[in-house]
């Protein structure tokens, strides 16, 4: 018998969407490892990695009886990891169901009211998870003083109180051997640092989910993590390590460490890292030493070229700044990845024309485009103020919400203008629209 089950959501296509399983899920892989050293047993599924199959998770359930059956989900995923809820429950009804991950977070009462679902962790929340797992293993009925927490008491959501931040930010390593490496592009996943970014874009969820606050590990336990993961890597993935950080080089004195013990480290084989920034947070000097301790990859949000959009959705940033760190990056030979996004609220027909300039100018320097289509996710602001800010939400159902299609129109544009005019950025741009690495 299995004390908890953790399961990731697949997206709606998983087999025509390489990035969700492009890597491990490591916020399950982190839960599992504080679960296990407090003694509990645990499994994992990753439901990415083969796609959703309701007679697979029935069979699971029987086979493994957890206790506990954690599922964690974004938006895409939502109204799949309310399938699986509902499959785990009717197998067995006294199973607890939890769902994690950004979109309950965003939307906890919502989801708590869901049948299905026992609880909702608010947050990434490791620890609230151990929390209630004690809590339900030692047959406790209240669970008021679990934090990060929702869940029904009758018709009434009960929300329980927030957590501080992680102070001890070196959690136990994560529990890799539980997902099957081997299926994975890039299974060299690691954490720099707990927390989210110190902005607040408007499109983004990472301060919903992750909160503002940047709290860095200590590098020699990162490279420490390093070398074990590069060990047991299965020999048809790449020896790439895969920094998760939205905002990597935040704290510029320990990204410097860590760059100068990755110099110093002597391996037998060839390996390389990539890692995920802002453009007003990296300088040459962090771009020189990371390309000489084997970092090969930058990505950075540009998301426009215009001026105006990007100031529109406090980004913080400026266009040449943008052009700056792509030059210096690619001088120093990395290799540069730039994300943009489509439609963006303040968008007309000039700001576009700006964008594609920019993008054509970034592309003969040398980086490789990526755009997705702008997805106003829950409790960002452009949800949250769609109507104010005069767009139109064109999805019905969560699993639209995939970044992968046209999911707003503008108070400037119509959704049948913007179609035209995608199309048209593609054949005069060409850009790549997946991650190189």
């Amino acid at each position: 018998m299995t004390d908890v089950l953790l399961v990731e959501s697949p997206v709606k296509n998983p087999m025509r969407d390489r990035y969700p399983w492009s890597s491990p899920p490591l916020i399950l892989a982190y839960t599992a490892s504080v679960l296990r050293k407090n003694g509990y047993e645990v499994s994992a599924i990753d439901l990415n990695v083969g796609g959703l199959n309701l007679k697979r998770v029935r069979n699971i359930i029987e086979k493994e009886n957890p206790s506990i059956v954690q599922i964690s989900t974004g938006t895409e995923q939502y109204l799949n990891a309310l399938q699986i809820s509902e499959a785990i429950k009717k197998v067995d009804p006294t199973t607890k169901t939890v769902l994690s991950g950004s979109h309950p977070t965003s939307r906890p009462k919502e989801v708590a009211k869901e049948s299905s679902v026992d609880f909702v962790i608010i947050g990434e929340g490791e620890y609230a998870m151990l929390d209630l797992t004690n809590s339900i293993l030692s047959k406790k009925t209240d669970f008021s003083e679990v934090r990060d927490l929702a869940y029904r008491e009758g018709d009434e959501v009960i929300m329980t109180e927030s957590s501080s931040p992680l102070s001890n930010v070196d959690l136990p390593t994560p529990a890799r051997d539980l997902f099957s490496l081997e299926f994975y592009e890039y299974p060299g996943i690691i954490r720099a640092a707990w927390g989210g970014c110190p902005n607040n874009c408007k499109f983004c969820t990472v301060p919903v989910y992750r909160g503002n606050e940047y709290r860095a590990r200590e590098p020699k336990k990162i490279v420490d993590e390093v070398l074990e993961v590069l060990k047991f890597l299965p020999p048809s993935t790449p020896n790439v390590i895969k920094f998760m950080d939205d905002t990597f080089s935040s704290n510029k004195e320990e990204t410097l460490k860590l760059s100068k013990l990755f110099q110093e480290l002597d391996l037998p084989i060839q390996w390389e890292w990539t890692f995920t920034t802002r453009v007003d947070v990296v300088d040459e000097e962090i771009l020189r030493e990371a390309y000489r301790g084997e970092c090969s990859t930058i990505l950075v949000g540009a998301e426009s070229g215009s001026q105006r959009v990007l100031d529109s959705l406090d980004k913080d940033i400026t266009v040449n700044r943008i052009r700056e760190v792509v030059d210096m990056a690619t001088d120093i030979g990395l290799r540069v990845n730039v994300t943009f996004m489509f439609p963006l609220p303040e968008d007309d027909r000039e700001s576009i024309r700006e964008t594609v300039g920019f993008m054509k100018e970034l592309k003969g320097m040398g980086a490789n485009l990526i755009m997705s289509f702008t997805t106003p996710y829950p409790g960002t602001f452009l949800y949250e103020n769609a109507d104010d800010i005069g767009i139109n939400i064109l999805g019905s159902s969560w699993d639209e919400f995939d970044a992968k299609h046209l999911l707003i129109d503008t108070k400037y544009l119509s959704e049948k203008e913007l179609k035209e005019i995608h199309e048209d950025i593609v054949e005069e741009v060409g850009f790549i629209n997946q991650l190189e690495v």
